[in-house]
């Protein structure tokens, strides 16, 4: 979802009425399209969720990294193993 999309696809659904009221007037407010206010929107929302969905993967497997008995170290740790501690 990272990449830049370009080829624009029809979307409808239905939508609350005082939602779209409010979507209208905020659209307004900062000078652009419902349709443009709407798509970032949901754009945003995408990344938020892709960003959520990374950080469990990386949960995950630290804990599996954790499971077969490796060894972590802090982040403080390693600047300091690779002599970046005083940047």
């Amino acid at each position: 979802m990272r990449q830049q999309l370009h080829t624009p696809s029809r979307l409808n659904f239905e939508f609350p009425e005082e939602a779209r009221k409010h979507l209208k007037i905020q659209a307004i407010r900062l000078g652009v399209s419902v349709r443009e206010l709407a798509t970032q929107a949901i754009l945003e929302k995408l990344e938020k969720l892709e960003i959520q969905e990374d950080a469990k993967a990386a949960e995950q497997a630290l804990k599996r990294h954790k499971a077969r008995g490796a060894k972590t170290i802090s982040h403080d740790e390693m600047m300091k193993k690779v002599g970046w501690d005083e940047l």
